[in-house]
């Protein structure tokens, strides 16, 4: 292995929103069926949005400015309004906080034309308060949690890593991967590092060929934990 190809990705949220409309104004408002999950700065892609004016204008990645949790504006001058399609958070260079106010898939993915990704460690980071082996974070615990699969370019799942179980709890990680010492911060808030070595378990870095995904399916809201991300880390071959 090259330096060179040494991989660290960010997990990237990529669930998408049903849009109900687009208003007829500059900027346009769209407006979501559940809890779009975008935050100000965002890059959303719009796809399948129809009826509106100008519609390849609106169908395009645009930088969001999030007016509520089910509004947002794009930078679009919109002078006849449009129906259905959805929004896909892409999420902005840096941003990989995996905690989530609606259900969402974050996924890893190789990029496009380049060689396999190899994965061979994903690292946790969950800091909150009052963190405990029977809660997720400091909240209570999860009733659906949170998955760890595999899914093909056509989003077919392909590998459950918890065998039909979810990360329902801070002690639930063990299924997956050793957890380091809780660490408690001065100003009261709890660390929790995980760190997961897949060769461990499968023998071999995970490898995912061009357009394959590793997905942390969150299947609920995570609100209120005070920081939880997680990095994958390989490499190209």
């Amino acid at each position: 292995m090259k330096a060179a190809n040494v991989w660290f990705k960010n997990f990237e949220n990529t669930a998408p929103a049903t849009i109900a409309t687009s208003s007829i104004a500059s900027p346009s408002v769209i407006t979501t069926d559940a809890a779009h999950g975008l935050a100000t700065g965002d890059t959303v892609r719009i796809a399948d949005h129809i009826t509106a004016v100008p519609l390849a204008e609106v169908n395009a990645d645009h930088v969001a400015t999030v007016t509520a949790d089910t509004t947002f504006t794009i930078p679009v001058n919109v002078t006849t309004g449009g129906t259905g399609g959805t929004a896909t958070p892409l999420v902005a260079p840096g941003r990989q906080n995996l905690i989530s106010t609606i259900a969402a898939n974050f996924d890893v993915v190789g990029p496009a034309g380049k060689e396999n990704l190899w994965i061979e460690r994903v690292c946790f980071s969950i800091v909150d308060g009052s963190i405990g082996a029977t809660k997720f974070g400091g909240i209570s615990k999860l009733t659906n949690g949170c998955r760890v699969i595999v899914v093909d370019p056509d989003g077919t799942e392909q590998r459950d890593f918890l065998d039909g179980h979810s990360l329902q709890a801070n002690e639930d990680f063990a299924l997956l991967a050793g957890s380091d010492a809780v660490h408690t911060f001065a100003a009261g808030d709890d660390f929790l590092p995980v760190r997961w070595t897949i060769s461990k378990g499968l023998g071999e870095p995970l490898e995912l060929p061009t357009g394959w995904k590793l997905r942390f399916v969150v299947q609920q809201t995570l609100a209120g934990l005070t920081y939880f991300r997680a990095t994958a880390q390989g490499y190209l071959a």
